[in-house]
Order: structure tokens, then sequence, then C-alpha cells
């Protein structure tokens, strides 16, 4: 593997966003299309709540079964028409890591022909270490990867100690924040007047939330995000 000078490198945005149901996690990761380094668009759509980005430029492929895994699989290896060198999709995301899991597992049991069963640890493993080759795949491509996540409370099984993290089973939801540069919990408040929504994304470690950001451009978080605000923080633009 050829040794890399770090100022000619490419910083991709690797982006993990979670939080609770209607907060504005689809939205802020479609507004990605908006952004013109980011450009074209794969969504990914896991949930069929695409509603918040119907006005948005991207390419949708909805995915509900293993078939729609691998047209998405291929998508992502398909070469720029106009550059042999680079991908068709500069950005890729994934709504929501979640149901992808879950899509995983429905494929597990049926691969098991137990399609009707209730989940064994086997499966859990298996579908665990499915998601890692996933994200570690996904992460060496030379593209932006922004993902969303529901959220869910998490207690640590030595100590008790009780955190808010991304929605997936096991010690995957603690752990799967390495493969991202920015994990940020998004959380959206009214004013005193119940009039204006106020979002905010948290990317730093406080009051038990799972977050980071290795680009070290932020403080606690980003009031009113969108890809574009991140976009240019980090790139100093």
């Amino acid at each position: 593997m050829p040794i890399e000078k770090m100022q000619d490198r490419i910083d991709y945005l690797k982006i993990l966003i979670y939080g609770d149901t209607g907060t504005g996690k689809t939205w802020l990761a479609g507004s990605a299309a908006a952004v013109e380094e980011l450009r074209p668009v794969l969504y990914a759509d896991f949930e069929d709540g695409v509603l918040s980005i119907r006005d948005r430029d991207v390419d949708l492929l909805p995915v509900r079964d293993y078939n729609d895994l691998r047209e998405m699989s291929a998508l992502l290896q398909q070469p720029d028409p106009d550059d042999e060198d680079s991908l068709k999709y500069k950005t890729v995301v994934i709504d929501s890591l979640t149901e992808l899991y879950q899509l995983n597992m429905e494929v597990q049991l049926r691969a098991e022909q137990r399609p009707q069963s209730v989940p064994e640890l086997r499966d859990w493993l298996k579908c665990t270490q499915k998601m890692r080759r996933f994200l570690r795949h996904i992460r060496g491509l030379p593209i932006h990867f922004i993902t969303t996540c529901q959220a869910r409370i998490i207690t640590d099984e030595v100590t008790g100690a009780i955190s808010r993290g991304p929605d997936l089973p096991g010690k995957l939801a603690g752990q799967v924040g390495h493969y991202f540069d920015i994990v940020g919990f998004l959380d959206a408040s009214l004013d005193r007047g119940g009039e204006t929504v106020t979002r905010s994304l948290q990317v730093q470690p406080y009051k038990r939330v799972i977050a980071k950001d290795r680009s070290g451009v932020f403080e606690l978080g980003i009031e009113n995000p969108t890809m574009q605000k991140i976009y240019e923080e980090i790139n100093n633009e």
C-alpha cells in the first residue's frame, strides 16, 4: 500500500446521526443534496419515511429485501462514467442503521429456514459481524457516508451506568461510533412560546450521551445543523 501525504488526502465525511423519532434525522441527512461538493447523493431508504426530503435532488433507492441490499452494494461500486478513477456517487445516505440491522436479521433467519422464529444468540452474533464488515467496507470507500439511527437508553453491563446511544443490539450500540468521524445526537426543542423549533446536534460526550468529533472544529454541539454548515466548518470555508 503506497504512503500518502496527509495534505494530499481528501477528507470524506463519515457521519452518524441518531435521535428520537421526529427530531429531523432524515431532513438533516438529506440536506447533503444542497452541498455541491457532496453531489450526486444516493439515498438508501430503509424506513419509507422520506416525505421531509421530497424536494431534494437525490437518487432514492428503497431497500426492502435482500435483492435491494445487493443493488445498493452494486451502486456503491459503480464508477463515474466521466471519470473511471472515481465512483458515480460522492455521497451515500443510509436511513437507517436500525432498520438495516433488522433487515439483515430477517435475511439471516430466512437463510436458517426459521423466518418466523425468535432470533437466537448465534443469529445476533452473525448479524453483528455482517454489520461490522459492512461498516468497515463502506468506510473504506472514497465517498462521503452519512447514516441515521434511532436512539435508545444503554445500560453498561459492568457498571450499570445509563447513557443515551444509537439503537443497535448489544455492544454494537457503544462501538458503532468507531467507524465514524462524527457521531451526533440530534435533539429538538420548542421555545417558551411553543412556536419555534430549535434543533441541536450534540457531538461531544456530555451528560451520558454517546457522541464524538474527530474533526476537532465543533464545541458541544451544532445549533440548527445542516450538511452545508457541517461541511463548511470542517473544510474552513
